[in-house]
C-alpha cells in the first residue's frame, strides 16, 4: 500500500488487489462473524458498527467490480 496524497481529513491511497481483498475479509470479520456489543465494537475498531458496515459495502463493491474486470481478462 502507497500513500499518494493527504488533505484535511483524507488521504489517497494505492493497495494491490490482495491488500483490498485482506481489509475488505478482517472487517467482514469483525461486522458479521465476531460478536461484539456496540461498545465494545467502538472501543476495539474506534467506529461504530454503522461505520464499518457502510465502509464493508463499499469495499465490496469495489471487489465485485475487480472481479467482473479480471473475469473479462
Amino acid at each position: 500500500m502507497r500513500l499518494l496524497g493527504e488533505a484535511e481529513d483524507q488521504v489517497d491511497v494505492r493497495m494491490s488487489v490482495d491488500e483490498l481483498m485482506l481489509l475488505r475479509s478482517a472487517l467482514h470479520e469483525m461486522c458479521n462473524a465476531m460478536h461484539f456489543t456496540e461498545n465494545d465494537f467502538q472501543t476495539i475498531l474506534g467506529v461504530q458498527k454503522t461505520e464499518a458496515e457502510s465502509l464493508l459495502r463499499h469495499l465490496e463493491t469495489i471487489a465485485d467490480r475487480l472481479r467482473l474486470n479480471l473475469a473479462h481478462e
